[in-house]
Protein backbone atom coordinates (compact mmCIF):
# COMPACT_ATOMS: atom_id res chain seq x y z
CA UNK A 1 0.00 0.00 0.00
CA UNK A 2 1.19 3.55 -0.58
CA UNK A 3 1.34 5.16 2.48
CA UNK A 4 1.33 8.71 1.35
CA UNK A 5 -1.04 11.20 1.41
CA UNK A 6 -1.37 13.63 -0.84
CA UNK A 7 -2.09 17.27 -0.59
CA UNK A 8 -6.05 17.88 0.76
CA UNK A 9 -6.32 19.91 -2.91
CA UNK A 10 -5.47 17.08 -4.69
CA UNK A 11 -7.89 14.45 -2.87
CA UNK A 12 -10.53 17.61 -3.38
CA UNK A 13 -9.66 17.48 -7.20
CA UNK A 14 -10.36 13.72 -7.55
CA UNK A 15 -13.60 12.24 -9.65
CA UNK A 16 -13.81 8.65 -9.79
CA UNK A 17 -15.15 7.30 -13.05
CA UNK A 18 -19.09 6.07 -13.20
CA UNK A 19 -19.62 2.34 -13.67
CA UNK A 20 -23.04 0.89 -14.67
CA UNK A 21 -23.53 -3.18 -14.04
CA UNK A 22 -26.23 -5.97 -15.13
CA UNK A 23 -28.65 -7.79 -12.65
CA UNK A 24 -27.05 -9.84 -10.16
CA UNK A 25 -26.56 -11.91 -6.56
CA UNK A 26 -24.14 -10.78 -4.18
CA UNK A 27 -23.70 -11.74 -0.29
CA UNK A 28 -23.12 -8.32 0.64
CA UNK A 29 -24.11 -4.94 -0.33
CA UNK A 30 -23.18 -1.66 0.94
CA UNK A 31 -24.76 1.72 0.64
CA UNK A 32 -22.60 4.10 1.25
CA UNK A 33 -18.45 4.64 0.46
CA UNK A 34 -17.67 7.23 3.59
CA UNK A 35 -15.19 5.94 6.24
CA UNK A 36 -17.95 3.72 7.61
CA UNK A 37 -18.76 2.10 4.71
CA UNK A 38 -14.98 1.46 3.42
CA UNK A 39 -14.07 0.29 6.80
CA UNK A 40 -16.62 -2.99 6.82
CA UNK A 41 -15.86 -3.34 3.17
CA UNK A 42 -12.19 -3.98 3.91
CA UNK A 43 -12.58 -5.88 7.21
CA UNK A 44 -15.11 -8.14 5.16
CA UNK A 45 -11.99 -8.44 2.24
CA UNK A 46 -9.95 -9.81 4.95
CA UNK A 47 -12.15 -12.41 6.45
CA UNK A 48 -12.74 -13.49 2.70
CA UNK A 49 -16.08 -12.27 2.15
CA UNK A 50 -16.79 -10.13 -0.77
CA UNK A 51 -19.06 -7.15 -1.16
CA UNK A 52 -20.49 -4.31 -3.28
CA UNK A 53 -19.75 -1.19 -2.10
CA UNK A 54 -23.03 1.61 -3.95
CA UNK A 55 -22.25 5.19 -3.61
CA UNK A 56 -24.41 7.60 -5.71
CA UNK A 57 -21.66 10.19 -5.66
CA UNK A 58 -18.05 10.33 -7.82
CA UNK A 59 -16.31 12.24 -5.31
CA UNK A 60 -15.31 11.63 -1.47
CA UNK A 61 -16.04 14.00 1.05
CA UNK A 62 -15.70 17.75 1.30
CA UNK A 63 -14.42 19.58 4.60
CA UNK A 64 -13.40 18.47 8.03
CA UNK A 65 -16.70 16.56 8.89
CA UNK A 66 -15.45 13.41 10.76
CA UNK A 67 -12.13 14.90 12.28
CA UNK A 68 -10.87 13.47 15.33
CA UNK A 69 -10.46 9.80 15.29
CA UNK A 70 -9.68 7.97 18.84
CA UNK A 71 -7.47 5.29 19.51
CA UNK A 72 -9.81 2.68 19.82
CA UNK A 73 -10.52 3.75 16.19
CA UNK A 74 -6.81 3.86 15.34
CA UNK A 75 -6.42 0.42 16.60
CA UNK A 76 -9.02 -0.89 13.84
CA UNK A 77 -7.55 1.23 10.93
CA UNK A 78 -4.22 -0.82 12.16
CA UNK A 79 -5.85 -4.39 10.88
CA UNK A 80 -7.05 -2.51 7.77
CA UNK A 81 -3.24 -1.31 7.31
CA UNK A 82 -3.98 2.94 7.76
CA UNK A 83 -3.19 3.73 10.79
CA UNK A 84 0.29 4.37 10.40
CA UNK A 85 -0.09 7.10 7.52
CA UNK A 86 -2.95 8.61 9.64
CA UNK A 87 -0.52 8.70 12.05
CA UNK A 88 2.23 10.27 9.71
CA UNK A 89 -0.34 12.79 8.11
CA UNK A 90 -2.08 13.58 10.79
CA UNK A 91 -1.48 16.22 14.08
CA UNK A 92 -1.53 14.29 17.29
CA UNK A 93 -2.31 15.69 20.54
CA UNK A 94 -2.80 14.81 23.81
CA UNK A 95 -3.56 18.20 25.72
CA UNK A 96 -7.00 19.70 25.83
CA UNK A 97 -7.33 23.27 27.27
CA UNK A 98 -10.49 24.98 28.37
CA UNK A 99 -11.06 28.66 29.13
CA UNK A 100 -13.86 30.80 30.47
CA UNK A 101 -13.79 33.88 28.82
CA UNK A 102 -10.38 35.25 29.14
CA UNK A 103 -8.67 33.09 31.74
CA UNK A 104 -7.20 29.43 31.30
CA UNK A 105 -9.85 27.26 33.43
CA UNK A 106 -7.60 24.00 33.16
CA UNK A 107 -5.51 21.83 30.91
CA UNK A 108 -5.98 18.12 30.43
CA UNK A 109 -2.71 16.06 29.80
CA UNK A 110 -3.82 12.45 28.06
CA UNK A 111 -0.22 10.62 29.50
CA UNK A 112 -0.65 7.18 28.44
CA UNK A 113 0.61 4.66 30.63
CA UNK A 114 1.07 1.72 28.88
CA UNK A 115 2.99 3.19 25.80
CA UNK A 116 0.54 1.65 22.69
CA UNK A 117 1.09 1.73 18.94
CA UNK A 118 -1.06 4.66 19.03
CA UNK A 119 -1.64 7.67 20.26
CA UNK A 120 -5.08 8.82 22.19
CA UNK A 121 -6.14 11.10 19.18
CA UNK A 122 -5.15 12.19 15.73
CA UNK A 123 -6.79 14.75 13.70
CA UNK A 124 -7.19 14.35 10.01
CA UNK A 125 -9.70 15.25 7.83
CA UNK A 126 -12.55 13.22 6.51
CA UNK A 127 -11.74 13.52 3.04
CA UNK A 128 -7.79 12.22 3.63
CA UNK A 129 -8.73 9.51 5.40
CA UNK A 130 -11.57 8.61 2.70
CA UNK A 131 -8.58 8.53 0.45
CA UNK A 132 -6.45 6.08 2.84
CA UNK A 133 -9.72 3.56 2.63
CA UNK A 134 -9.25 3.44 -1.13
CA UNK A 135 -6.02 2.89 -0.98
CA UNK A 136 -6.45 0.15 1.22
CA UNK A 137 -9.68 -1.03 -0.83
CA UNK A 138 -7.36 -1.21 -3.92
CA UNK A 139 -5.70 -4.38 -2.31
CA UNK A 140 -8.80 -6.54 -2.45
CA UNK A 141 -10.57 -7.62 -5.49
CA UNK A 142 -12.98 -8.72 -3.43
CA UNK A 143 -14.18 -5.31 -3.06
CA UNK A 144 -16.66 -4.02 -6.30
CA UNK A 145 -16.56 -0.63 -5.77
CA UNK A 146 -19.28 1.35 -7.71
CA UNK A 147 -19.38 5.44 -8.22
CA UNK A 148 -22.34 7.10 -9.23
CA UNK A 149 -24.39 4.05 -8.22
CA UNK A 150 -27.84 5.23 -6.79
CA UNK A 151 -30.05 3.25 -4.64
CA UNK A 152 -33.10 3.80 -5.59
CA UNK A 153 -35.50 0.85 -4.52
CA UNK A 154 -34.78 -1.75 -1.29
CA UNK A 155 -37.33 -4.39 -0.56
CA UNK A 156 -36.71 -7.12 2.10
CA UNK A 157 -37.49 -10.61 0.73
CA UNK A 158 -40.02 -12.62 3.00
CA UNK A 159 -37.92 -15.73 3.48
CA UNK A 160 -34.27 -13.87 4.21
CA UNK A 161 -32.44 -11.61 1.94
CA UNK A 162 -33.09 -7.97 -0.02
CA UNK A 163 -33.70 -7.16 -3.06
CA UNK A 164 -31.98 -3.56 -4.66
CA UNK A 165 -32.77 -0.98 -7.20
CA UNK A 166 -29.96 1.01 -8.59
CA UNK A 167 -29.62 3.56 -10.96
CA UNK A 168 -26.51 4.48 -13.45
CA UNK A 169 -25.65 6.30 -16.18
CA UNK A 170 -27.34 3.40 -18.14
CA UNK A 171 -30.72 3.05 -16.47
CA UNK A 172 -31.60 0.63 -13.34
CA UNK A 173 -30.26 -3.16 -12.79
CA UNK A 174 -31.09 -4.94 -9.99
CA UNK A 175 -29.44 -6.88 -7.01
CA UNK A 176 -30.15 -9.63 -4.71
CA UNK A 177 -28.12 -9.45 -2.16
CA UNK A 178 -28.26 -11.62 0.96
CA UNK A 179 -27.05 -9.06 3.31
CA UNK A 180 -27.33 -5.27 3.32
CA UNK A 181 -25.24 -2.80 5.34
CA UNK A 182 -26.69 0.56 5.49
CA UNK A 183 -23.84 3.23 5.76
CA UNK A 184 -25.24 5.74 3.74
CA UNK A 185 -25.16 8.63 6.39
CA UNK A 186 -28.00 11.24 8.01
CA UNK A 187 -30.17 11.17 4.67
CA UNK A 188 -29.73 7.49 4.42
CA UNK A 189 -31.99 6.10 1.51
CA UNK A 190 -31.96 2.81 3.10
CA UNK A 191 -33.48 4.25 5.86
CA UNK A 192 -36.19 6.66 3.89
CA UNK A 193 -36.80 3.67 2.21
CA UNK A 194 -37.59 1.42 5.07
CA UNK A 195 -40.07 4.61 6.76
CA UNK A 196 -37.60 4.58 9.66
CA UNK A 197 -37.41 7.50 11.79
CA UNK A 198 -35.17 8.54 14.43
CA UNK A 199 -36.41 9.18 17.66
CA UNK A 200 -34.34 11.71 20.42
CA UNK A 201 -33.53 15.56 20.66
CA UNK A 202 -32.86 17.54 18.19
CA UNK A 203 -31.72 21.02 19.71
CA UNK A 204 -31.98 24.10 18.46
CA UNK A 205 -28.27 25.12 19.28
CA UNK A 206 -26.78 25.97 16.03
CA UNK A 207 -22.48 25.90 15.18
CA UNK A 208 -20.52 27.10 12.79
CA UNK A 209 -17.40 25.09 11.38
CA UNK A 210 -14.95 26.79 9.62
CA UNK A 211 -12.09 25.43 7.88
CA UNK A 212 -9.18 27.73 6.99
CA UNK A 213 -5.81 27.29 5.78
CA UNK A 214 -2.89 29.59 7.39
CA UNK A 215 0.02 29.27 8.96
CA UNK A 216 -1.04 29.76 12.13
CA UNK A 217 1.15 29.29 15.43
CA UNK A 218 -1.37 27.40 17.54
CA UNK A 219 -0.25 24.73 18.89
CA UNK A 220 -1.16 20.56 19.17
CA UNK A 221 -4.29 21.07 20.94
CA UNK A 222 -7.81 21.00 21.51
CA UNK A 223 -8.75 24.37 22.63
CA UNK A 224 -12.10 25.15 24.14
CA UNK A 225 -13.29 28.59 25.07
CA UNK A 226 -16.55 29.34 27.18
CA UNK A 227 -18.05 33.31 26.24
CA UNK A 228 -14.82 34.19 25.01
CA UNK A 229 -14.90 38.34 24.43
CA UNK A 230 -13.83 37.69 20.38
CA UNK A 231 -17.18 35.71 19.90
CA UNK A 232 -20.06 38.12 21.67
CA UNK A 233 -19.81 35.69 25.10
CA UNK A 234 -20.63 32.30 22.81
CA UNK A 235 -18.68 29.12 22.62
CA UNK A 236 -15.85 28.24 20.39
CA UNK A 237 -14.00 25.29 19.75
CA UNK A 238 -10.09 24.97 17.79
CA UNK A 239 -8.54 22.02 16.43
CA UNK A 240 -5.47 22.13 13.99
CA UNK A 241 -5.74 20.01 11.14
CA UNK A 242 -3.22 18.39 8.54
CA UNK A 243 -1.55 20.37 5.95
CA UNK A 244 -1.86 23.64 7.38
CA UNK A 245 -5.75 23.48 8.08
CA UNK A 246 -7.64 24.59 11.39
CA UNK A 247 -11.21 23.82 12.23
CA UNK A 248 -13.24 26.71 14.37
CA UNK A 249 -16.19 25.93 15.53
CA UNK A 250 -18.82 28.74 16.52
CA UNK A 251 -21.26 28.64 18.31
CA UNK A 252 -23.99 30.75 17.02
CA UNK A 253 -27.47 32.56 18.89
CA UNK A 254 -30.03 29.66 19.42
CA UNK A 255 -33.60 29.92 18.94
CA UNK A 256 -36.06 27.60 17.62
CA UNK A 257 -37.34 27.72 13.67
CA UNK A 258 -34.14 28.77 12.17
CA UNK A 259 -35.29 29.57 8.63
CA UNK A 260 -33.19 28.99 5.70
CA UNK A 261 -32.30 32.88 5.02
CA UNK A 262 -30.83 32.98 8.53
CA UNK A 263 -28.61 29.69 7.73
CA UNK A 264 -27.55 30.95 4.54
CA UNK A 265 -26.39 34.73 6.55
CA UNK A 266 -24.70 32.07 8.94
CA UNK A 267 -22.11 30.44 6.06
CA UNK A 268 -22.09 33.87 4.82
CA UNK A 269 -18.25 34.13 3.97
CA UNK A 270 -18.17 38.01 4.81
CA UNK A 271 -19.45 36.91 7.88
CA UNK A 272 -17.65 33.58 8.34
CA UNK A 273 -14.54 35.93 7.97
CA UNK A 274 -15.45 38.74 10.32
CA UNK A 275 -16.06 35.89 13.35
CA UNK A 276 -12.62 34.35 11.94
CA UNK A 277 -10.51 37.88 12.22
CA UNK A 278 -11.91 38.43 15.71
CA UNK A 279 -10.99 35.29 16.89
CA UNK A 280 -7.21 35.59 15.71
CA UNK A 281 -7.17 38.78 16.61
CA UNK A 282 -4.76 39.97 14.61
CA UNK A 283 -4.44 41.69 11.45
CA UNK A 284 -1.29 40.06 10.03
CA UNK A 285 -2.28 36.50 9.57
CA UNK A 286 -3.19 35.57 6.19
CA UNK A 287 -6.08 32.99 5.66
CA UNK A 288 -8.22 31.42 3.54
CA UNK A 289 -11.81 29.85 4.02
CA UNK A 290 -11.80 26.57 2.42
CA UNK A 291 -15.36 25.36 3.65
CA UNK A 292 -17.70 26.24 5.66
CA UNK A 293 -20.82 24.54 7.64
CA UNK A 294 -23.78 25.43 9.89
CA UNK A 295 -25.45 22.18 12.06
CA UNK A 296 -27.89 21.88 14.90
CA UNK A 297 -26.77 19.77 17.68
CA UNK A 298 -29.03 16.32 17.68
CA UNK A 299 -28.64 13.23 19.93
CA UNK A 300 -31.08 10.80 18.26
CA UNK A 301 -31.19 7.14 16.92
CA UNK A 302 -33.23 4.90 15.16
CA UNK A 303 -35.07 2.43 17.57
CA UNK A 304 -33.23 -0.95 16.19
CA UNK A 305 -30.18 -1.19 14.14
CA UNK A 306 -31.25 -4.53 12.81
CA UNK A 307 -34.16 -5.12 10.10
CA UNK A 308 -33.94 -8.52 8.91
CA UNK A 309 -30.86 -9.07 6.85
CA UNK A 310 -30.85 -5.51 6.68
CA UNK A 311 -28.22 -3.33 9.30
CA UNK A 312 -27.66 0.32 10.25
CA UNK A 313 -24.07 1.97 10.72
CA UNK A 314 -23.00 5.17 11.59
CA UNK A 315 -25.10 7.86 10.86
CA UNK A 316 -27.52 6.50 8.93
CA UNK A 317 -28.52 4.56 12.70
CA UNK A 318 -27.57 7.42 15.31
CA UNK A 319 -26.43 11.26 15.19
CA UNK A 320 -24.26 13.29 17.97
CA UNK A 321 -23.29 16.35 18.49
CA UNK A 322 -19.63 16.05 17.74
CA UNK A 323 -17.91 17.91 20.54
CA UNK A 324 -16.40 14.92 21.80
CA UNK A 325 -15.78 13.03 18.55
CA UNK A 326 -18.50 11.18 19.13
CA UNK A 327 -19.92 10.28 15.89
CA UNK A 328 -17.22 9.00 12.84
CA UNK A 329 -15.83 7.23 15.81
CA UNK A 330 -18.86 5.32 16.94
CA UNK A 331 -19.49 4.50 13.28
CA UNK A 332 -16.43 3.04 12.93
CA UNK A 333 -17.03 0.93 15.90
CA UNK A 334 -20.37 0.04 14.26
CA UNK A 335 -18.71 -1.88 11.30
CA UNK A 336 -15.86 -3.33 13.48
CA UNK A 337 -19.10 -5.06 15.33
CA UNK A 338 -20.49 -6.11 12.08
CA UNK A 339 -17.61 -7.63 9.73
CA UNK A 340 -16.38 -10.18 11.77
CA UNK A 341 -20.03 -11.08 12.52
CA UNK A 342 -21.51 -11.37 8.55
CA UNK A 343 -18.05 -13.26 8.30
CA UNK A 344 -18.82 -15.50 10.80
CA UNK A 345 -22.14 -16.44 9.60
CA UNK A 346 -21.74 -16.29 5.98
CA UNK A 347 -18.53 -19.11 6.34
CA UNK A 348 -20.87 -21.03 8.32
CA UNK A 349 -19.12 -20.92 11.55
CA UNK A 350 -22.38 -19.45 13.54
CA UNK A 351 -26.15 -19.42 14.00
CA UNK A 352 -27.69 -16.49 12.05
CA UNK A 353 -28.97 -15.18 15.81
CA UNK A 354 -25.16 -13.85 16.38
CA UNK A 355 -26.14 -10.87 14.06
CA UNK A 356 -28.87 -10.12 16.87
CA UNK A 357 -25.52 -9.29 19.31
CA UNK A 358 -24.67 -6.28 16.43
CA UNK A 359 -28.07 -4.91 17.60
CA UNK A 360 -28.04 -5.30 21.13
CA UNK A 361 -24.26 -3.89 21.07
CA UNK A 362 -24.53 -1.04 19.39
CA UNK A 363 -27.75 0.15 19.92
CA UNK A 364 -26.55 0.45 23.33
CA UNK A 365 -23.13 2.13 22.75
CA UNK A 366 -25.29 4.38 20.86
CA UNK A 367 -27.10 5.23 24.25
CA UNK A 368 -24.20 6.19 25.96
CA UNK A 369 -22.90 8.32 23.22
CA UNK A 370 -26.37 10.39 22.65
CA UNK A 371 -26.27 10.90 26.57
CA UNK A 372 -22.70 11.85 26.63
CA UNK A 373 -23.11 13.92 24.19
CA UNK A 374 -27.02 15.13 25.23
CA UNK A 375 -24.56 16.46 28.74
CA UNK A 376 -22.01 18.47 26.97
CA UNK A 377 -24.89 19.90 24.71
CA UNK A 378 -26.96 20.81 27.73
CA UNK A 379 -23.83 22.15 29.58
CA UNK A 380 -22.57 24.28 27.06
CA UNK A 381 -25.62 25.97 25.90
CA UNK A 382 -27.72 26.27 29.21
CA UNK A 383 -31.78 26.22 28.54
CA UNK A 384 -32.11 28.94 31.77
CA UNK A 385 -30.84 31.26 33.89
CA UNK A 386 -30.82 28.94 36.90
CA UNK A 387 -28.53 26.58 34.71
CA UNK A 388 -26.25 29.34 33.36
CA UNK A 389 -25.62 30.70 37.00
CA UNK A 390 -25.23 26.77 37.89
CA UNK A 391 -22.27 26.69 34.78
CA UNK A 392 -21.18 29.42 35.40
CA UNK A 393 -20.72 28.67 39.06
CA UNK A 394 -18.77 25.53 38.11
CA UNK A 395 -16.67 27.46 35.55
CA UNK A 396 -15.81 30.01 38.59
CA UNK A 397 -14.62 26.83 40.94
CA UNK A 398 -12.91 24.68 38.24
CA UNK A 399 -10.20 27.78 38.43
CA UNK A 400 -8.56 26.88 41.73
CA UNK A 401 -10.54 23.27 42.87
CA UNK A 402 -9.63 20.39 41.15
CA UNK A 403 -12.66 18.48 41.93
CA UNK A 404 -14.79 21.13 39.64
CA UNK A 405 -12.80 20.63 37.04
CA UNK A 406 -14.48 16.95 36.79
CA UNK A 407 -17.47 19.04 36.35
CA UNK A 408 -16.88 20.85 33.55
CA UNK A 409 -17.89 19.01 30.29
CA UNK A 410 -16.59 20.63 27.02
CA UNK A 411 -16.94 17.62 25.17
CA UNK A 412 -16.23 14.31 27.06
CA UNK A 413 -14.22 12.69 24.44
CA UNK A 414 -14.68 9.49 22.91
CA UNK A 415 -13.95 5.74 24.72
CA UNK A 416 -14.63 2.40 23.55
CA UNK A 417 -17.96 1.16 24.92
CA UNK A 418 -17.92 -2.20 27.39
CA UNK A 419 -20.42 -4.81 26.27
CA UNK A 420 -19.49 -6.37 29.74
CA UNK A 421 -23.10 -7.07 30.46
CA UNK A 422 -24.48 -7.89 27.44
CA UNK A 423 -23.35 -11.19 26.44
CA UNK A 424 -21.58 -14.34 27.40
CA UNK A 425 -18.58 -12.84 28.56
CA UNK A 426 -16.77 -14.36 31.66
CA UNK A 427 -14.20 -12.87 34.37
CA UNK A 428 -12.50 -13.78 37.27
CA UNK A 429 -12.71 -11.15 40.10
CA UNK A 430 -8.60 -9.93 40.72
CA UNK A 431 -9.11 -6.40 40.67
CA UNK A 432 -7.73 -5.86 37.17
CA UNK A 433 -8.32 -2.73 34.79
CA UNK A 434 -9.43 -4.52 31.93
CA UNK A 435 -12.47 -6.66 32.04
CA UNK A 436 -14.25 -8.80 29.97
CA UNK A 437 -16.62 -7.34 27.50
CA UNK A 438 -13.82 -4.53 27.68
CA UNK A 439 -11.76 -3.51 24.11
CA UNK A 440 -8.66 -4.77 24.32
CA UNK A 441 -5.84 -2.36 25.86
CA UNK A 442 -2.68 -2.63 23.61
CA UNK A 443 0.64 -3.28 24.91
CA UNK A 444 4.17 -3.52 23.45
CA UNK A 445 5.67 -6.68 23.44
CA UNK A 446 9.13 -8.36 22.38
CA UNK A 447 9.76 -11.27 20.47
CA UNK A 448 11.72 -13.85 22.75
CA UNK A 449 14.07 -15.03 19.89
CA UNK A 450 14.52 -11.75 18.12
CA UNK A 451 14.34 -8.78 20.31
CA UNK A 452 11.91 -6.93 17.64
CA UNK A 453 9.46 -5.03 19.31
CA UNK A 454 5.53 -5.73 19.09
CA UNK A 455 2.25 -4.76 19.99
CA UNK A 456 -0.54 -7.06 21.65
CA UNK A 457 -3.37 -5.63 19.30
CA UNK A 458 -1.62 -6.87 16.18
CA UNK A 459 -1.99 -10.41 16.81
CA UNK A 460 -5.90 -10.24 17.47
CA UNK A 461 -7.81 -10.61 14.37
CA UNK A 462 -9.89 -13.55 14.91
CA UNK A 463 -10.95 -15.48 17.66
CA UNK A 464 -7.59 -15.09 19.95
CA UNK A 465 -6.31 -17.21 23.57
CA UNK A 466 -3.49 -15.29 24.62
CA UNK A 467 -2.01 -17.34 27.51
CA UNK A 468 0.17 -15.14 29.88
CA UNK A 469 2.63 -17.04 32.08
CA UNK A 470 0.77 -20.72 31.09
CA UNK A 471 1.23 -23.59 29.27
CA UNK A 472 0.69 -22.79 25.66
CA UNK A 473 -2.72 -24.39 25.13
CA UNK A 474 -3.62 -27.31 23.42
CA UNK A 475 -6.95 -27.22 21.74
CA UNK A 476 -9.05 -30.51 21.58
CA UNK A 477 -10.59 -30.90 18.18
CA UNK A 478 -13.77 -29.74 18.44
CA UNK A 479 -12.54 -25.87 19.45
CA UNK A 480 -12.02 -24.83 16.00
CA UNK A 481 -10.57 -21.34 14.36
CA UNK A 482 -8.81 -19.80 17.54
CA UNK A 483 -5.75 -18.55 17.39
CA UNK A 484 -3.02 -18.39 20.47
CA UNK A 485 -0.50 -15.83 21.30
CA UNK A 486 1.88 -16.86 24.24
CA UNK A 487 3.13 -14.40 26.21
CA UNK A 488 5.86 -15.03 29.41
CA UNK A 489 7.34 -12.84 31.91
CA UNK A 490 10.36 -10.70 30.58
CA UNK A 491 12.35 -12.11 34.03
CA UNK A 492 11.33 -15.62 33.01
CA UNK A 493 11.95 -15.63 29.43
CA UNK A 494 9.42 -18.48 28.37
CA UNK A 495 6.96 -17.55 25.50
CA UNK A 496 6.70 -16.49 22.13
CA UNK A 497 6.67 -12.37 23.21
CA UNK A 498 7.64 -11.02 26.68
CA UNK A 499 5.81 -8.58 28.68
CA UNK A 500 8.43 -6.28 28.67
CA UNK A 501 6.89 -3.80 30.98
CA UNK A 502 4.70 -6.59 33.04
CA UNK A 503 1.73 -4.39 31.63
CA UNK A 504 0.05 -7.56 30.71
CA UNK A 505 0.21 -8.77 34.51
CA UNK A 506 -1.01 -5.17 35.46
CA UNK A 507 -3.85 -4.70 33.40
CA UNK A 508 -5.16 -8.37 32.24
CA UNK A 509 -5.05 -11.26 34.53
CA UNK A 510 -2.86 -10.10 37.82
CA UNK A 511 0.47 -12.21 39.45
CA UNK A 512 -1.02 -15.46 39.02
CA UNK A 513 -0.93 -14.98 35.23
CA UNK A 514 -3.95 -16.74 33.32
CA UNK A 515 -5.58 -16.73 29.99
CA UNK A 516 -7.29 -14.24 28.12
CA UNK A 517 -9.67 -14.57 24.93
CA UNK A 518 -10.47 -12.32 22.68
CA UNK A 519 -13.07 -11.89 19.94
CA UNK A 520 -12.30 -11.16 16.03
CA UNK A 521 -12.73 -6.75 17.17
CA UNK A 522 -10.58 -7.48 20.03
CA UNK A 523 -13.13 -7.64 22.59
CA UNK A 524 -12.61 -9.66 25.51
CA UNK A 525 -14.56 -12.33 25.48
CA UNK A 526 -13.34 -14.12 28.86
CA UNK A 527 -10.51 -14.20 31.47
CA UNK A 528 -9.60 -17.39 33.34
CA UNK A 529 -6.59 -18.43 35.65
CA UNK A 530 -6.48 -21.71 34.09
CA UNK A 531 -6.58 -23.26 31.16
CA UNK A 532 -10.29 -25.24 31.38
CA UNK A 533 -10.43 -25.76 28.02
CA UNK A 534 -14.00 -26.87 28.34
CA UNK A 535 -15.02 -23.19 29.53
CA UNK A 536 -13.34 -21.87 26.60
CA UNK A 537 -14.65 -23.85 24.30
CA UNK A 538 -17.98 -23.54 26.09
CA UNK A 539 -17.56 -19.46 25.84
CA UNK A 540 -16.69 -19.53 21.76
CA UNK A 541 -19.86 -21.65 21.18
CA UNK A 542 -22.08 -19.07 23.35
CA UNK A 543 -20.70 -16.29 21.07
CA UNK A 544 -21.58 -18.37 17.91
CA UNK A 545 -24.83 -18.89 18.77
CA UNK A 546 -24.70 -22.55 19.65
CA UNK A 547 -25.53 -24.00 16.15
Amino acid sequence: MNTACPHWREVEKLQFVHSCHRDSEQSVVIAGAGPIGLTLAIDLAQRGVPSVVLEKSDRLSDGSRALCWSRRTLDIFNRLGIAGPMRETGVQWQVGRVFHRQEQIYNLRLTPDTFPENPFFVNLQQPLCEYLLLQACAQYPQIDLRWANRLTGVRAHPGGGVALTVRCDRGEYRIDTEYLAACDGARSTVREKLGLRFAGRRFNDRFLIADIEMAGDFPNERRFWFEPPFHDGQSTLLHKQAQNLWRVDFQLNTGPGVSKAQLRLDRDRRSVRKRIRAFLGRDDLDFEIVWCSVYLFTCRRIERFRHGNIFFAGDSAHLVSPFGARGGNGGIQDSDNLGWKLAEVLHGHAADRLLDSYDAERVAASDEDILNSSRTTDFMTPKSARSKRIRDTVLKLARSHDFAVHMVNAGRMSRPFSYRHLGPFKDHPNGIRVRAGDAGLDIPLIHARTGARSYLLRHIRDYTMVAYQRPAVAWPGRAAACDVVHIGDARQGEGEYLDSQGLMKKHYVGDTGGYVLFRPDQHILGVWRDREPDAVIAALERQRGAR
